[in-house]
């Protein structure tokens, strides 16, 4: 009977062999060809530089002088420019990216990195593997920790007190405290380390640090309207590009103007940094706001406001078929409208063609 193969036909046979041969084919390349030839998708460190292959957007082996693969990991709170770019990161995410360390900001989890401007989903899941946050120690704590913990310490946030009690000299506490407004410092070190530091040990740091970015250097000698700036002009603007700078413009259109600088960080991408490096390039005129004529406006104008929504704009509607408004603190007496929603949108309405 087992010679009949239970009963299947010679085709059957056929194609039954083949499913088996092509599932060890699989079982062979997926198990046990990895052994022989080692991933290509893995992270390596050679003289401290990583890369990843750029074109096929994975990270690739490198082998070292020694000719040992070190895998390895990195602190994404101590990079520097030149190791993103080196493991293939966009040169403008790069630099992204060092101006938030630079200006004292801080990953708390790997997924903070879609803080810089430009990470997306793909990136942040491709470095998720290799990115491991190192947390120093709150300085002002140590005095209260055990002694016998070698803390790695962030010398660009160490404070007088604390170096103090790691024996440094005076000259070597205010050397680094004026150069903690100058340079930024991509590496943390051992507390141990740092006890047994002299002046000269101190100013070989200073050959690793980057210079900070100056008040000065962020100002330029314009000042940008931003009811009325195009997207030409608002690329001018220190971490605005065309991308931005066109959210902007949209989102001014269906907001009809801004009142404040802070609306600027109701737009998808907008960091504070980025309002506080430019605010003195930019000024508002209120008197070009468009206000909304809630007696005239389509449900669907009324709706695409960012400060309204369906509900909203179908009360209005409904109301006014009744009777048209008079004034927009009738709004005030609609059911879907609150105290902060009237705040908000106050503003933008009116009753009379302007």
């Amino acid at each position: 009977m087992w010679k009949d193969y239970f009963g299947f036909s010679r085709r059957e046979q056929k194609g039954l062999f083949l499913l088996i041969l092509i599932t060890v084919l699989l079982v062979f390349f997926r198990i046990i060809f990895p052994l022989f030839n080692p991933s290509n998708n893995t992270i390596v460190k050679l003289d401290s530089l990583y890369f990843i292959n750029s074109e096929k957007n994975v990270f690739t082996t490198t082998k070292s002088n020694s000719g040992i693969y070190d895998i390895s990991q990195f602190d994404p709170n101590i990079v520097t420019f030149d190791f993103l770019t080196g493991i293939g990161i966009n040169e403008r995410i790069a630099k992204n990216w060092n101006t938030y360390l630079q200006k004292g900001g801080f990953f708390q989890t790997p997924e903070d990195i879609m803080k810089i401007y430009g990470v997306d989903s793909v990136l942040l899941f491709q470095l998720m593997p290799y990115m491991k946050i190192i947390k120093p120690v709150a300085i002002t704590l140590y005095e209260k920790e055990d002694k016998k913990t070698d803390h790695l310490i962030d010398l660009n946030r160490a404070d007088s007190l604390f170096l103090t009690s790691i024996k440094w000299s005076n000259t070597m506490i205010d050397t680094l405290l004026k150069w903690q407004n100058e340079y930024w410092i991509p590496q943390f070190f051992k507390q141990s380390t740092l006890s047994k530091w002299n002046i000269d040990s101190l100013y070989t740091l200073k050959y690793f640090a980057n210079p900070r970015y100056s008040s000065k250097s962020c100002k330029f000698d314009f000042v940008i309207e931003i009811n009325k700036a195009d997207t030409s002009e608002l690329t001018l603007l220190k971490g605005i590009g065309p991308a931005l700078s066109r959210r902007i413009v949209n989102y001014r259109n269906k907001l009809g103007g801004f009142i404040s600088l802070d609306q600027l960080l109701e737009i998808y991408g907008i960091m504070v940094d980025v309002i506080e490096n430019n605010a003195d390039n930019i000024s508002i005129d209120t008197s070009l706001i468009v206000p909304l004529n809630i007696n005239t406006a389509s449900i669907r104008r009324l709706r695409d406001h960012p400060y309204l929504d369906f509900y909203k704009a179908q009360e209005i509607v409904e109301k006014r078929k009744i009777k048209p408004f008079n004034n927009i603190e009738e709004l005030l007496a609609l059911k879907s409208f609150t105290d902060a929603d009237w705040n908000k949108v106050r503003h933008y309405l009116s009753t009379e063609k302007k």
